[in-house]
């Protein structure tokens, strides 16, 4: 007879096709992961920083991978993790820039995805004077569970990716030369944002800064940042609004936000409400002359919330420093 707490439950030896089709979310789940994204655009935007030190190096940033592994729903497919793992390698960044949502509701995934990050040549070659060359800092989805956070920490920080806790480093790309500010906080939604935290740190870096840049997963955190000597934010979390108008690629999600109070409640109010600054949800921001902060930059992301992205591909971000 056997014991329904082992893996001998007839229950665990159901097969798949009559699980998915006894669970209609499940069957819908598994039919959408069959319309996942397989290619991705590449973004190239050239950022201007203080020192010419630091002119010529390569940046690529990456958000929102949602990884999911096995489970269902799948916002990522195979194909395209793959083909972005390539592509990092072929372009050989000085640093690798990831800004959170590594998994999706469950965190074990983690491991399974940093199986397949730790192939990558950047985590492999550690040459620049033997420092970190991929940095992070977590995302929303990195919390949602109460083991999620530590475990998604350990996972990365034991394949070589430095996730910035409210907390600031200094990359440098030759030794004695200028060196790149990196600055990390803890996602604006949870209790672990602390930019002012963060900001103390930088003035603690031994070494001459030559250019700063903010990781943080939410581009509604730049508000804590306008008056500061920022010369960029990387940002993720809206996806680029997954679905945006043909002809200037912005967010539908952005024009709904100007519709009349009453007719937003017949609308996703969870979606409208990812961000409150629509504006700055998709692609790179100036900011004028009043603000110290400089730029901002929000990626599309990789992962696709029920399959479905129009005028919105996924995104890969090269980012090179000039002066």
């Amino acid at each position: 007879k056997p014991n329904k707490m082992n893996g001998n439950s007839p229950r665990n030896n159901t097969p798949f096709w009559r699980r998915v089709l006894t669970s209609p979310l499940q069957f819908v789940f598994w039919i959408l992961h069959f319309f996942l994204p397989s290619s991705f655009r590449t973004t190239r935007i050239s950022i201007p920083v203080p020192s010419p030190q630091l002119a010529g190096l390569k940046l690529i940033h990456i958000t929102d991978i949602h990884f999911n592994g096995d489970l269902y729903p799948r916002l990522i497919s195979d194909q395209l993790l793959n083909k972005i793992l390539r592509f990092i390698d072929e372009e050989a960044p000085d640093v690798l820039l990831f800004t959170g949502d590594f998994v999706h509701r469950d965190p074990s995934p983690i491991t399974g995805l940093c199986e397949r990050l730790s192939c990558l040549n950047i985590l492999r070659d550690k040459r620049l004077n033997d420092q970190p060359r991929v940095y992070g800092v977590l995302g929303n989805h990195d919390y949602l569970k109460p083991h999620s956070r530590e475990l998604v920490l350990k996972s990365l920080e034991d394949i070589g990716i430095k996730i910035l806790q409210n907390e600031a480093t200094l990359f440098v790309p030759k030794e004695g030369e200028d060196g790149l500010a990196l600055i990390g906080c803890g996602d604006i939604w949870s209790a672990d944002f602390h930019p002012k935290k963060a900001l103390a740190d930088l003035k603690n870096i031994k070494g001459r800064i030559g250019g700063r840049i903010v990781l943080s997963h939410n581009p509604d955190s730049a508000t804590s940042f306008l008056q500061e000597d920022i010369d960029l934010i990387l940002c993720g979390h809206t996806h680029g609004g997954q679905v945006c108008d043909p002809i200037w690629e912005r967010p539908v999600l952005e024009y709904l936000k100007k519709v009349p109070a009453l007719l937003q409640r017949l609308l996703p109010s969870g979606y409208i409400r990812a961000v409150r600054r629509w504006e700055w949800a998709k692609g790179l921001v100036i900011f004028d002359s009043s603000h110290r902060l400089k730029a901002l930059f929000t990626g599309s992301g990789l992962a696709s919330h029920l399959s479905l992205r129009l005028f919105c591909p996924p995104e890969v971000a090269v980012i090179t420093l000039t002066h």
